[in-house]
């Protein structure tokens, strides 16, 4: 009897066993099995996350377009006449040094009419080297700098209007220029170097970035920035030493010295009146009609397609499946 009942279990286990087998065998067949005919016209198809194509927009184009626009070119030649004028800073402060070294001690510079502390600055700047004197207008520009950010700038770029502030560097700088034609001595440009760069770095370089706000869309602001970083620059740079170039190989020697003083203050009122120009020019170009004339498409991906809608069949097989 015992026997008997070991074989009725093990027969009843292997049956078990084969039905457990076949519903495997099955479910597997059923994952292998390709789908085919009705069954995969309704599954829907899955997005492709690659992007199809990016939409091929003329980009030399565009930058030409945007930068044909007033408000960019007057921002282009805004930063074209700096960069000009900060290269002839560089090479009036090597006259200067070159005057120093011919007669080291200037008669601007000793004069008893400046008051004791000038004259021990103008002493002091007047005996440095040329590194030791570059490294300190830098020092002396880094410490003007932060106390003008600290209490100054806040204030002025609040208050004062768009226009002055652009046109507060370049007035600044017709001033240093007429003061370094009056008295060429080390010590002026020194201190009228240290007092220009401390209110480009504070004050005129945020309000150049106010300019940029009305440019859209993004990605024009950007293609701007770029073309001005790689070009503007150095196109200001090659013509100003192209000016120095000129006016030293010239055979009039007088003529010649009166434009080397007089090619940076006319550069300044340019540069005064570009300001004032690209005041009034910024709330023209914030208008809708001219921003998008000058914008272009922007690189973008395709939508995946979206999913078609399900039939009635496959919810009806979709609920069996669930079931079974």
């Amino acid at each position: 009897q015992e026997e008997e009942k070991e074989q009725e279990e093990e027969e009843y286990l292997g049956s078990v066993g084969c039905s457990k087998r076949k519903v495997d065998q099955s479910q597997s067949c059923q994952e292998k099995e390709p789908m085919g005919g009705e069954a995969s016209s309704l599954q829907p198809p899955l997005p492709s996350l690659a992007p199809a194509h990016l939409s091929t927009a003329p980009t030399q184009s565009s930058l030409f377009r945007l930068i044909a626009s007033p408000y960019p070119a007057c921002i282009c030649l805004y930063l074209c006449v700096q960069s000009i004028l900060n290269t002839l800073v560089y090479f009036r402060k090597i006259s200067l040094l070159e005057l120093r070294a011919h007669s080291p001690v200037p008669a601007s510079e000793s004069s008893p009419s400046l008051s004791s502390l000038f004259a021990s600055l103008a002493q002091s700047f007047a005996a440095m080297p040329p590194a030791m004197l570059s490294s300190t207008i830098h020092s002396l520009t880094s410490a003007g700098t932060l106390f003008l950010q600290l209490f100054v700038s806040t204030s002025l770029l609040s208050r004062l209007p768009l226009a002055s502030l652009l046109a507060l560097v370049p007035a600044f700088s017709l001033v240093a220029f007429l003061s370094l034609h009056l008295f060429p001595s080390v010590a002026a440009f020194a201190l009228l170097e240290v007092a220009r760069k401390s209110l480009n770095y504070a004050i005129g370089r945020p309000a150049r970035e106010l300019l940029y706000i009305n440019i859209r869309p993004r990605h024009n602001k950007y293609r701007l920035k770029s073309f001005i970083e790689t070009v503007v620059y150095k196109v200001g740079d090659a013509t100003a030493a192209a000016l120095i170039v000129l006016l030293h190989s010239s055979p009039l020697t007088g003529l010649s010295t009166h434009l080397s003083l007089t090619a940076p203050l006319l550069l300044c009122c340019l540069w005064l009146a570009l300001a004032f120009l690209l005041a009034r020019l910024r709330p023209l170009f914030a208008q809708p009609s001219v921003s998008s004339a000058v914008s272009s498409p922007a690189p973008s991906f395709s939508s995946p397609p979206p999913f078609p809608p399900a039939s009635p069949a496959a919810s009806s097989s979709a609920t069996t499946s669930s079931s079974s």
